[in-house]
């Protein structure tokens, strides 16, 4: 390991090793294979490039539910994923799949898209304070007690810790891929260009979009690498109806994901001033940039993705619809009826909902157009 990548990792609590990794995922022993997978296909990636790039990949023994990538200079980066993450992954996948194969939620917690809570309102029962809630690191932290009590209360059989498994790997690629992303398509160069204010004028976008734009350009390439991680574990050349159940997962893991990444979540235009975009809309253009990955592949494959990923994304759905339900009733800890106490801000509802959503992802889209558009006039003159 290079010394200025066990310094960054020191930053993050060190890297996390085989032991301590296993010790917090006893139902998965296939993490450590997860990160020699995503070093396998990162090493492919960088094979391909004309600027010779280096990435370190590791596990870190942190809390953090923030991946990072750093730059090193000189072409080096490091990227991390806290062991914290990680507990945090696997946990909700066992909690929702507690739902799994239950009948669709026959009631739902609605409210109006534009509803603005301020923050400090929401508050998270407490057995689900390690998922959806925060901490206060200024002493010493909670979390791991915290999360291993709500774990030791869900029981899944033979075929729902499979099913575990195969999810958490999903969310592992996938995830490493977001932050593999940021250094295979130069933006760090690009953040710190010179000629960054000309290029976001040429191209009519606020220094808002542009980071926007860089997180949803992560997001997609976090789906081309999770698609070529599947197609590279068992090839292209089945029958599309093979993959329907890959597919399915990746419908259910997407929406997870984004699903944890909004806790005491915004509401619809929350996000208007920040540098990510509202994880629903996330999640849409992440599925959209698989798709377009399997065209390039197969219009069969594609065709069989379009049709499967929402019914995956439909079952995560109500499973976490069954989460808000269960929360109210107090099943993870007393409820405060005085303020928003629903764990997922997924409930958007009202007649003009999916419109608003609509726009909003239209939105996204242009952005990460322009944005597209923009990183390829500045590759274009920084390879002359």
């Amino acid at each position: 390991m290079p010394t200025t990548d066990k310094y960054v990792l020191e930053q993050y609590g060190g890297e996390a090793d085989a032991d301590r990794v296993q010790s917090l995922l006893p139902d998965f022993p296939y993490a450590e294979g997860c990160l020699g997978l995503v070093r396998t296909i990162c090493e492919h990636l960088l094979s391909g490039l004309i600027t010779p790039l280096t990435i370190g990949i590791y596990f870190v023994d942190s809390d953090s539910i923030s991946c990072r990538v750093q730059s090193q200079g000189n072409d080096r980066f490091v990227v991390v994923m806290p062991l914290g993450v990680l507990v945090r992954l696997r946990t909700l996948i066992r909690l929702l799949l507690q739902y799994w194969g239950r009948k669709e939620p026959s009631m739902e917690i609605m409210h109006s898209p534009l509803d603005d809570y301020s923050e400090s309102e929401w508050t998270v029962p407490r057995l689900l304070r390690p998922l959806f809630g925060t901490y206060d690191h200024d002493g010493p932290s909670s979390f791991w007690s915290d999360l291993a009590e709500l774990d030791r209360k869900l029981a899944l059989g033979p075929d729902g810790e499979r099913e575990m498994g195969e999810m958490l790997h999903l969310a592992i690629v996938h995830m490493f891929g977001h932050e593999i992303t940021h250094a295979l398509a130069h933006h760090f160069d690009l953040r710190t260009a010179d000629t960054l204010s000309d290029l976001l004028a040429r191209h009519k976008m606020t220094l808002t979009e542009f980071k926007k734009g860089i997180e949803l350009h992560a997001d997609a390439g976090a789906s081309y690498i999770s698609i070529v991680t599947l197609l590279g574990q068992v090839g292209a050349e089945l029958p599309p109806d093979s993959y329907k159940l890959a597919f399915h997962r990746f419908g259910y893991m997407t929406t997870l994901i984004y699903g944890l990444y909004d806790p005491q979540c915004k509401y619809l235009y929350g996000y208007k001033n920040n540098e990510y975009t509202h994880p629903i809309v996330r999640r849409q253009l992440a599925v959209e940039a698989m798709s377009s990955t399997l065209e390039s592949v197969s219009p069969l494959l594609k065709e069989s993705f379009d049709n499967t990923w929402t019914i995956g994304y439909s079952d995560c759905m109500d499973a976490l619809k069954d989460l808000n339900i269960d929360c109210f009733l107090g099943k993870f800890g007393p409820v405060d009826f005085t303020k928003p106490t629903f764990p997922v801000h997924i409930g958007v509802g009202g007649p003009f909902s999916y419109t608003y959503v609509d726009e909003e992802v239209n939105v996204a889209r242009d952005v990460l157009r322009r944005f597209s558009e923009l990183a390829s006039s500045f590759n274009q003159l920084a390879s002359r």
